[in-house]
């Protein structure tokens, strides 16, 4: 952010701070690209006699900048499906398979960790379980993340690769 309120400085665009901190969040793959919207923001509003604000941040950036849609059970299961190679239904069963079970608990770890969906609401779409059995999956999942670095990196990949 302090990067791009120096840069709109010196090019003189008047940036406020609600979208210096937009611009900032939501592009953080690279400096050029970042500058780059803030030069063609500031050009944009130069030719249309317009304030920069919120409204016009998103609109003419919009190809650009991507709003993320909300993470929910549907996403987790199908990154959780995709990644451990098993049907969405089988993981949504009551079926207590080994290949089965592993890619339950952790879509019920990453559920917790990455919705506000209810220990109850996980539990009923994953099988009919409760919330303890939920509570049990989240444990015995973050004891091997604590335990294991290879299964912690394979389930940070896999949240990476839910989270988009």
């Amino acid at each position: 952010m302090a990067i791009l309120k120096k840069k709109a400085e010196l090019e003189n665009i008047p940036l406020p701070d609600d979208v210096a901190f937009y611009l900032a969040s939501k592009i953080d793959s690279n400096v050029r690209i970042l500058e780059g919207c803030l030069i063609r923001l500031g050009a944009f509003a130069s030719l249309t006699k317009r304030r920069i604000d919120m409204q016009l941040a998103k609109e003419v950036l919009r190809h650009v900048v991507k709003e993320e849609e909300p993470i929910n059970l549907d996403r987790i299961l199908s990154g959780v499906s995709a990644f451990f190679n098993v049907k969405i239904k089988d993981i949504c069963s009551r079926k207590r398979m080994r290949s089965v079970v592993l890619p339950r608990q952790v879509a019920m770890y990453l559920a917790k960790r990455l919705t506000d969906v209810p220990l109850v609401e996980i539990g009923r779409k994953l099988g009919g379980k409760d919330h303890s059995t939920v509570l049990y999956a989240i444990k015995k999942i973050e004891e091997k993340v604590k335990g294991d670095p290879v299964f912690k990196e394979m389930v940070e990949e896999l949240e990476r690769k839910i989270r988009g």
